[in-house]
């Protein structure tokens, strides 16, 4: 049994605690891609179609969005350890009911219950990043909390289809809903409600408390911290549509796959994720003109996507090396974060990265629902078994609406421009 206690005054406890809530982080991701891997078994099973189980996407997003607003403000009230404790016990619960649920009503209350968990997960991961850790780390902790929580989606795209061709997809909800009991061990073990101003030899830097709604009106009236959140937003959006909800019944038609193959397909984005993360927080630090970071990033999304989608003819190997570069273009979506902590105060950060990521997540609430309404707008009519059969011009239709995304984040990028922490100071 590992001595928790002995560990608090050594080095590496800040990593401990770091890493603690990273699986949180971890676990919420294997959570938010699940309906992807299961799309036609809901279709099934629920009678749905695709404007409902884009609906699924939106009910997780929409409770997620809204605890970006005050997540960071709940941690300095409540305390990390009694909050994260309360988040993953939602996840818990939305883990079990989906097992058992035989409505649609049900599933879309777990997915409510599993948003609000969720959206604490980031807010803590980013928090400790910044807090326990000195400031000159931040960009590599960011780029690797974000590889961190895509492997989580590695996870959830692949391993999963495999557990649930053995035990079915609601024996697995089971199991997921037991795995969190284990995280919750582990954070009520590790986790303290202090941070690097502590006595315990940590790094100075402190987030100084602040209130709620000092910090909200820092973050709205910040311009560069809505451009920022919008354009690492608009970078994420095809992730959302490919890797979470769509991508593996669309590669099933369109590379003639079976669900399985094309559910390990999928998880070939995330891990240009995992490898993009890091790499993108990293040559942020490197290079002078930074705007042109996530600018490559973009114009590199935009190509790989428009060859998956509308030229599916490549070889496996080469849309494997496609897939991956989607992802690993994808990953630029860390550089707008790392650009708000080096740009700002840090007793606002909290507020400011919340505030960032909900602009960047609110189109997991608006943009699943437009594509199932394009997808079913350009439907021929198809039925099979009551559930709607969508052909590969169906989804190249639907998919229209990635370029455009990331032509949108083109046009934000050029504006966000560097500011100084003078510019929201302390005592300001």
């Amino acid at each position: 049994m590992i001595n928790f206690k002995a560990l608090r005054t050594h080095r590496i406890f800040p990593w401990i605690v770091w890493g603690s809530a990273c699986s949180f982080y971890f676990y919420v991701y294997i959570l938010q891609v699940l309906p992807n891997v299961i799309a036609d078994s809901l279709e099934h099973v629920f009678k749905i179609d695709a404007v409902a189980l884009g609906k699924l996407g939106s009910y997780y997003f929409l409770p997620y969005i809204v605890l970006q607003l005050f997540s960071g403000a709940l941690f300095d009230r409540f305390g990390m350890k009694r909050l994260l404790i309360l988040a993953i016990c939602l996840n818990i619960l939305g883990c079990f009911l989906f097992a058992f649920s035989y409505s649609y009503f049900s599933i879309e209350m777990s997915r409510v219950l599993m948003g609000v968990g969720g959206g604490f997960a980031m807010t803590a991961a980013l928090s400790i990043s910044a807090t326990w850790f000195a400031p000159e780390r931040f960009s590599f902790l960011v780029g690797l909390v974000m590889s961190l929580g895509m492997l989580g989606a590695v996870l959830g795209s692949g391993l999963l289809s495999v557990i649930i061709s053995v035990i079915n997809w609601r024996g697995t909800m089971i199991f997921l809903g037991v795995i969190g009991f284990v995280i919750i061990y582990f954070v009520w073990r590790v986790v303290e409600d202090q941070s690097a101003e502590s006595e315990d030899g940590m790094h100075a830097l402190i987030l100084q408390r602040v209130s709620l709604m000092n910090g909200l009106h820092r973050a709205l009236s910040n311009k560069q911290v809505w451009l920022c959140g919008a354009a690492a937003g608009l970078i994420y959006f095809p992730t959302i549509i490919i890797g979470m909800l769509w991508g593996v019944p669309f590669l099933v038609l369109a590379y003639q796959t079976t669900q399985h193959v094309a559910a390990a397909l999928i998880s070939v984005i995330f891990l240009g994720w995992i490898v993009g993360a890091p790499f993108f927080g990293w040559f942020f630090e490197r290079i002078g003109r930074r705007r042109y970071v996530i600018t490559i990033g973009a114009v590199g999304l935009l190509i790989s996507s428009i060859l998956i989608i509308y030229l599916p003819i490549w070889p496996r190997a080469i849309l494997v090396f496609l897939l991956f570069m989607f992802g690993f273009f994808s990953a630029a979506e860390v550089v707008p974060f790392v650009y708000i902590r080096t740009n700002n105060a840090v007793r606002y950060m909290s507020a400011l990265l919340g505030f960032s990521n909900l602009i960047g997540t609110i189109g997991g609430v608006l943009v699943p629902p437009i594509v199932g309404f394009l997808l079913t707008a350009s439907w021929g009519g198809t039925l099979e078994h009551g559930v709607p059969i969508y052909s590969v011009r169906n989804y190249q239709f639907a998919f229209i609406i990635i370029p455009v995304l990331i032509a949108c984040a083109l046009f934000f990028i050029p504006r966000i421009q560097s500011i100084s922490a003078k510019a929201i100071s302390p005592s300001g």
